[in-house]
């Protein structure tokens, strides 16, 4: 089905960016040291790697022209911001991690990551806010859990959401499931504007969303924001 302008029109349509962070989608900080869950994959050393950076560099790529579009044709533009405190990693929660990292058994530490007030909180340089997008910090998968995100929508008058970010079968399923089935919302997640550190749960995330969604290229978007 094609994308008509009425969709997501941007009086009425916000971009989501879903936890652009350092810890999360790169591999190296910018004073060059290698991200917490980067140096958990490495010292795993398993195949295909623990945490696999290698989607991330093209969803980068394409987010920077969209988001300029987004931001010229007036689209409100949302951000997240994956938010742990020091001591939120308890044991129950490491083992949980070590089974989503695929490291049981190996004693490999989980580290903490994305803790406020360290560098890999910070949001990725090339696609950072800018002045006049919205930063909302979350603790919970959703961005709609614990966060003011629907009263933010609401006041601003939006229908749609145009759905980007990290990770596809964690954070994007649930703020996606939420926004569409709990808040009514029209969602249009961007395919190539998503991405995971496991590409195989990306790909069956992706039949499932493409399934219940009118999923979209970054492309259309520009193409109608930006005639």
């Amino acid at each position: 089905m094609e994308l008509e302008f009425e969709q997501i029109d941007p009086k009425h349509t916000a971009l989501f960016v879903i936890d652009p962070q350092y810890d999360l989608c790169m591999e190296y900080l910018p004073n060059g040291e290698k991200t917490p869950l980067a140096k958990m994959s490495d010292a795993a050393g398993i195949d295909p790697p623990a945490y696999d950076f290698s989607l991330y560099p093209g969803v980068l790529t394409k987010l920077q022209p969209l988001l300029k579009a987004a931001r010229s044709a007036g689209v409100m533009v949302v951000y997240t911001k994956a938010t742990r405190l020091p001591q939120t990693l308890t044991s129950w929660r490491k083992k949980h991690l070590a089974r989503i990292y695929r490291v049981e058994g190996l004693n490999i530490p989980i580290p903490n990551f994305a803790v406020e007030g360290t560098p890999g909180h910070e949001f990725v340089e090339e696609i950072k806010p800018q002045t006049g997008d919205v930063v909302i910090k979350k603790s919970r998968q959703s961005a709609f859990v614990g966060t003011p995100t629907y009263l933010v929508l609401k006041n601003n008058g939006i229908k749609s959401i145009v759905l980007t970010g990290c990770q596809t079968e964690g954070c994007i399923e649930s703020t996606l499931r939420d926004a569409a089935y709990s808040y009514d919302y029209q969602v249009y997640p961007v395919e190539d504007c998503i991405a995971s550190f496991n590409v195989e749960m990306h790909e069956a995330m992706m039949k499932v969303i493409k399934g219940r969604c009118h999923y979209v290229q970054s492309e259309e978007l520009i193409q109608l924001w930006n005639p």
